[in-house]
């Protein structure tokens, strides 16, 4: 995703033709729960 000509990392778009079945739709949300437990949150803008 690119809004502030500053890609954002870890974000993907999904077409809405690409979940037409409850089997597509479970794939792409594991997929995001899978990246999820390896993503590193971002920093708090108060602690900087």
């Amino acid at each position: 995703m690119n809004f502030t000509n500053r890609p954002m990392i870890g974000y993907v778009l999904i077409e809405q033709n690409a979940i037409k079945t409850q089997q597509e739709f479970d794939y792409w949300i594991n997929l995001c729960l899978d990246f999820n437990k390896n993503a590193k949150s971002s920093k708090n803008k108060k602690d900087k």
